[in-house]
């Protein structure tokens, strides 16, 4: 069973790292004729879902400073296996960066958020609200890096706005003098949207209220972005889920919970599940993830996502 195991993880890798390299078009028969010999060879996907419930709860990390103004803890749930991943920003030393639009057709290029990260020279981020198209899959996902998506929900990057707004999706503003709120401004200069507000003035939200109630009671990998009653701090929460043993995520009911008890003044949930993430850069200059991402099953694989959130220093 190692060596099947082992097989699979390989064949895996390298039908990811093709597909990553070729076309939109690449002849989908293609590739499931290649997973599906592993499938026989190996057990191919079980063997790599197996791996993601086998993996063990990492230790807490006490609060340390990644950059002078923002602070990074890890937290580990002991009634629950439950990492969660905690920053706090400070905006007077921070800028928060959105996303650009883009003029074409749709109006993002696809990228992973440490892509985002490291093209923009951001110390921080995460992912940011849902898109679509999406398509899961191991073999051929949709997007990959450079394809094409539309944000739902109403977004803005440095006075180009590029979503619209839609139902049940709150906002987070970014102002053009760095100032951040979820109170829409007269003049929109940066902006993204999520699902439902999580905290609304100290307190937190009932689930009952979003959309898609029957998911919203499930654990599962989560993002959202909070910011303190002075608006002066911005809190980042990533939790990781979908690995039974180390981490299954949170509810939303939960995730607005942990937020209030943290200082969130208001906080907003955005898109979760695969796309979960938070990467910083470390003290040598490269992105890293703080968190742990799990997308088609694979722990440690990080999706292509519509728009992210960053901060950059003044």
């Amino acid at each position: 069973m190692i060596l099947s195991g082992t097989f699979a993880a390989v064949a895996l890798f390298v039908i990811l790292i093709l597909r990553s390299r070729a076309p939109r078009g690449w002849p989908r028969r293609a590739g499931m004729i290649v997973c599906g010999l592993v499938a026989l060879a190996a057990g191919c996907h079980t063997s790599v879902r197996a791996y993601a419930n086998l993996v063990p709860p990492p230790d807490a990390a006490p609060p340390r400073e990644i950059a002078p103004g923002i602070t990074y803890e890890r937290r580990v749930a002991s009634d629950i296996p439950r990492v969660e991943h905690w920053a706090r920003v400070r905006l007077d030393a921070f800028e928060v960066v959105i996303t650009d639009g883009d003029d074409e057709q749709l109006p993002l290029v696809a990228q992973t958020t440490s892509a985002f990260a490291a093209r923009n020279e951001l110390t921080l981020a995460i992912n940011g609200g849902f898109f679509d198209p999406w398509e899961a899959g191991l073999v051929d996902p949709y997007p990959k890096e450079g394809e094409r998506v539309a944000p739902l929900g109403f977004a803005a990057s440095r006075g180009h706005v590029y979503g619209r707004t839609a139902r049940n999706a709150s906002t987070l503003y970014v102002n053009e003098d760095g100032s951040v709120s979820f109170d829409k401004p007269e003049k929109v200069w940066s902006a993204l949207s999520g699902g439902c507000m999580l905290v609304v003035s100290g307190r937190p939200t009932s689930s009952d209220d979003c959309a898609l109630p029957k998911l919203n009671d499930k654990r599962q990998p989560r993002t959202a972005v909070g910011l303190t009653e002075d608006r002066k701090t911005l809190i980042l929460l990533v939790v990781d889920g979908r690995q039974s043993r180390r981490s299954t995520g949170a509810t939303l009911d939960e995730l607005g919970a942990l937020l209030a008890a943290e200082g969130a003044f208001n906080a907003v949930n955005l898109d979760g599940g695969g796309s979960s993430i938070l990467v910083a850069r470390d003290a040598g200059g490269a992105v890293e993830a703080l968190s742990t991402p799990i997308s088609a099953g694979i722990v440690g694989n990080e999706r292509v996502v519509g728009n992210h959130l960053g901060v950059r220093a003044r």
